[in-house]
């Protein structure tokens, strides 16, 4: 374990500590103690922040994701298809299964093979078991001029290929660890504890870094033929009837047949790996792995909270935030968080310049006025004002001069922001009446005349008689 040849520190870190505690127990051991040397020093932290050596995966572009999204349509819609007309076909009592130990012609048409098939499948018979025992329906699945066992599974059962846009798309939604996807349980499923049948939760259960479970929720009844809750409805068809086949009771959600007509589940995201990479050829697509939709997950919920970190750790189930912010932060998460931080500490140091005559922190208040200087106005950019006194790169504080202010804007349709231009001119009407003359006529008479010229008379009559009906908190004096 070094940093020139051997393992890499992170790697060698468990080996280390079972070697370490295989000699533990030994020592203990009344029989063999004698064997090790007494004197044995143990790294307590063999693995020396090795997290730090690894390359963590980024989020995925939109275009590649819509990408993937629509090659995995354009798959599920024939493997839909096909489910959907197995399933028909096992419920048509106008199809009739014949002698089993009939000849293969009996089974040519190819409803009959499948209920044929599906019957002889549910006593439990192996391929090889059916092909000793009807052996005119094993060979009824040999291909032309008969139907093919392929073809037959695939009108039957998810496939180890065809259940790969299934298994993307879920990820994409969930953004689970990839083993813990793959171990999806039905036992696991239930009803929201909220909306109960209307929606559902899917636990998933990880191991790595401690045992811990995290929960899901997805919408049933979707009117979007691929949307998280129809494809688990499907999987709920299809996967739990192919459960059946697979040894030791399986409960596993992602269930599929293989091409000789034996079943399995993915045991880790590694047995994955192959399949997906046929999917990638197959399609042209960019490489990617499970791990970068759970990167991407994080970077959406980071989207949507403004960067909280504390919600990114929720969606992802971490212990603690320290983790998220270790190895689930895009370059464009810092960025959006240091800047959030900035635009706050120049909201602040704008509040006590000007004395806290420009209060933004009100909740309701839209973002765009939460940026202007005056009550009422939206500022097309506060960072760059043009108005005399003002610094590029600092927030602007001219309070009660956007109506002379080219980036000023208002919203015609509220009578809130009406209201709100109404208290500025009767604050400047007041104004007139004890501020130096030279001074009211060079700095405030500009903006009253553009206030009562342009801005209030942009408002309709019907706006501006309910703005005159509402109790609106009194703003700063003019000065």
């Amino acid at each position: 374990m070094n940093d020139v040849d051997g393992l890499a520190y992170i790697t060698a870190a468990p080996i280390y500590n079972l070697v370490k505690g295989l000699i533990e127990f030994v020592k203990s051991s009344e029989e063999f103690a004698h064997l090790v040397p007494q004197i044995i020093e143990f790294d307590p932290n063999p693995s020396r922040k090795g997290y730090r050596d690894i390359k963590h995966v980024p989020g995925l572009p939109e275009a590649h994701l819509v990408a993937i999204r629509r090659a995995c349509f354009s798959e599920l819609e024939v493997t839909f298809d096909q489910l959907e007309k197995g399933l028909s076909i096992l419920e048509d009592d106008q199809i009739n299964v014949p002698d089993l130990e009939s000849d293969a012609v009996a089974f040519k048409q190819f409803e009959v093979c499948i209920k044929a098939y599906d019957f002889v499948a549910s006593l439990g018979l192996t391929m090889a078991e059916i092909s000793q025992r009807y052996p005119g329906l094993r060979r009824s699945m040999n291909g032309q001029p008969y139907p093919n066992l392929q073809t037959v599974l695939k009108h039957l059962h998810f496939t180890r290929r065809s259940i790969v846009p299934v298994v993307l798309l879920l990820q994409m939604h969930f953004s689970y660890e990839p083993d813990t996807l793959m171990n999806l349980d039905w036992k696991l499923e239930e009803d929201s504890f909220l909306y109960g049948s209307r929606r559902g939760k899917l636990t998933g259960e990880k191991y790595r870094g401690g045992y811990s479970r995290k929960s899901k929720p997805y919408v049933r009844g979707d009117k979007r033929r691929f949307s998280p809750g129809n494809l688990i409805e499907m999987l709920r068809l299809i996967s739990t009837k192919t459960a059946r086949y697979v040894p030791r009771d399986c409960t596993r959600i992602f269930c599929f047949a293989r091409r000789d007509g034996t079943f399995g589940t993915f045991p880790t995201s590694s047995h994955f790996s192959p399949v997906l990479y046929e999917f990638i050829e197959e399609h042209g697509l960019p490489d990617f792995i499970l791990s970068n939709f759970r990167k991407t997950g994080s970077d959406i919920v980071a989207n949507v909270s403004g960067g909280d970190v504390a919600e990114q750790k929720e969606w992802l189930g971490h212990e603690t935030v320290a983790t998220t912010m270790k190895s689930y932060q895009s370059a464009t998460s810092v960025a959006r968080r240091a800047e959030q931080l900035a635009h706050t500490q120049n909201v602040r140091v704008r509040r006590i310049k000007t004395a806290g005559k420009i209060e933004t922190r009100g909740a309701s208040l839209p973002l765009g006025q939460r940026l202007a200087a005056t009550v009422g106005f939206y500022c097309l950019d506060p960072y760059d004002s043009p108005l005399s006194g003002q610094s590029k790169g600092e927030l602007c504080s001219a309070f009660g001069l956007c109506p002379t202010c080219p980036l000023a804007q208002v919203d015609k349709s509220s009578a809130k922001d009406c209201a709100r231009l109404i208290q500025v001119r009767d604050r400047l009407v007041d104004a007139r009446k004890i501020l130096d003359p030279a001074r009211w006529k060079t700095r405030w008479a500009p903006v009253l005349n553009a206030l009562e010229e342009i801005w209030l008379p942009a408002f309709s009559s019907t706006i501006t008689k309910s703005a005159s009906q509402l109790a609106m908190p009194p703003i700063p004096e003019i000065e």
